[in-house]
């Protein structure tokens, strides 16, 4: 057929051959005519062509950017955030929040989520389980988030998960070894899980540091008011949450794993349940709690702390305070079960009630403790702390040990801790213990300091430096504390 002849009777199928040869015989005669007869045409189909190229090169709706840490992509809305789900080209790219997102169901496009809103549960059947972005956790199979998101201070509200058999539910189902998350503030959320459980993630191995959460979740195990379970670094974090379920609950982390660290954080809210119940974690393996506090209510029906509920089977918890009001078998005003560790410049002012003994806490194990409840078959210690000695058992006695019961062979030692009033605690004006208060520390250690060290010039004066003793050589060498 000549193109010459081309007219009412021209086949789709014959345009499409032409436009065909019209890209890809170059030189021949027949595509000058082509362009001029179908020009309009030709240029037509060209656009339409750059625009799927466009669409297949960058397949995201972000604002902007590109992924990497020094162009992260740009989130300003809910579409956008939601289509990171889990993508695997996404687990390792960089995001950043540029302005609040509203996940209420009941907003136009809203909707109740069933699993993580990033890095969620995947098809075991249709993907790729060697990946290393995907893990097993939990019993499934879940996408790993490797990347960066920065919130830059604003929020995500309103997030609403209903998955009462899930695991690894959060805004991040799995946060991975690699992953950051920073300035980043969750708002209003409500939750509902089977394991691994937390507003903000379920399970953390990574670094979450400056974010703070509030709402409501229920797990029935690994359940935390930030994060379900942790073995990462967290710091500077706030929770303000209602926190419900059976094992492992606490009111930011359910479960802190070895080797995960606390650091400068808070709790505040209600947080219930059936065993290793704490204001602040559920149970923590060998790990590192510093300068943290919780408040509010904790409740159990077996062992609970107002900031630790079970364990700590090592580790270290420094400069912590609870002034929770917590109620169970086996009560500790800041550890209800503890083995292998060390408490350090501690206290603990909270209500503390008993109530009579269920399940697996024995009668001979029951008890309220100022500091800790129960001290497992181990060794420890407890340094420089205190607690209110005044605090109300069932709102009548007082609380005069620091540790209420401990099991043959348990050995812990207490090395100037000792019980104090309210009055004492906040004046720093009780035993060693109670030097909590910052700014009195403060000013006690450099006045100690300029005390030392105009003696330490005095000696060096007197004796001359090769006839110096070793001991007073190390205090000249110590470095500040």
């Amino acid at each position: 057929m000549n193109v010459a002849d081309s007219g009412a009777g021209y086949k789709p199928r014959e345009r499409m051959c032409y436009a065909v040869s019209c890209v890809s015989i170059v030189g021949e005669p027949m595509i000058a005519n082509l362009l001029l007869c179908r020009g309009i045409r030709l240029i037509a189909s060209i656009m339409i062509l750059g625009i799927l190229l466009c669409s297949w090169a960058y397949p995201y709706s972000f604002e902007s950017g590109t992924g990497e840490p020094y162009n992260p992509y740009e989130i300003s809305n809910a579409e956008q955030l939601m289509q990171i789900g889990s993508d695997l080209s996404l687990m390792k790219k960089s995001f950043i929040l540029t302005s609040d997102i509203d996940l209420d169901p009941n907003l136009p496009g809203g909707r109740i989520f069933r699993t993580a809103v990033i890095a969620h549960s995947v098809d075991e059947d249709r993907s790729n389980l060697s990946d290393p972005l995907i893990v097993r956790a939990g019993g499934v199979a879940v996408a790993v988030f490797q990347g960066t998101f920065t919130g830059n201070g604003h929020s995500i509200r309103n997030m609403t998960i209903d998955a009462p058999s899930g695991k690894c539910i959060g805004l991040f189902g799995y946060v991975g070894n690699d992953a950051v998350i920073n300035d980043l503030r969750i708002e209003n959320a409500s939750v509902v899980g089977e394991r691994h459980v937390g507003l903000l993630a379920g399970i953390n191995n990574g670094t979450i540091s400056y974010s703070s959460c509030s709402g409501s979740i229920f797990g029935n195990n690994r359940a935390g008011g930030l994060i379900g379970t942790s073995r990462g670094r967290v710091t500077c974090c706030q929770s303000k949450t209602r926190v419900t379920g059976k094992q492992i609950v606490g009111g930011l982390i359910g479960h802190a794993l070895s080797k995960s660290s606390i650091i400068d954080c808070q709790s505040k809210g209600n947080v219930t349940g059936e065993s290793d119940i704490g204001g602040l974690i559920g149970e923590m393996l060998t790990g590192t709690v510093i300068g943290c506090s919780a408040s509010g209510h904790v409740s159990s029906q077996t062992n609970a702390g107002g900031l630790v509920g079970g364990g700590p089977y090592g580790g270290a918890i420094v400069r912590c305070r609870s002034s929770a009001e917590i109620r169970g078998a086996l009560v500790g005003g800041l550890v209800g079960i503890a083995q292998h560790t060390n408490i350090m410049h501690c206290h603990a002012t909270g209500v503390l009630t008993g109530i009579r003994p269920t399940g697996k806490i024995l009668d001979h194990m029951a008890g309220v403790g100022g500091l800790v409840g129960y001290w497992k078959a181990s060794k420890g210690s407890i340094t420089s702390s205190c607690w209110d000695r005044e605090a109300h058992i069932m709102g009548a006695s007082a609380v005069d040990v620091a540790v209420a019961g401990r099991s043959p062979g348990a050995k812990v030692r207490l090395i100037s801790t000792k019980g104090a009033t309210i009055a004492q605690i906040r004046t720093a004006s009780g035993p060693a213990a109670c030097l909590t208060n910052l700014k009195v520390a403060a000013r006690f250690k450099q006045k100690k300091q300029r005390s030392r060290g105009r003696t330490n010039r005095s000696r060096k004066k007197d004796l001359d430096a090769q006839e110096m003793r070793p001991h007073a050589k190390a205090i000249l060498d110590q470095p500040d504390f």
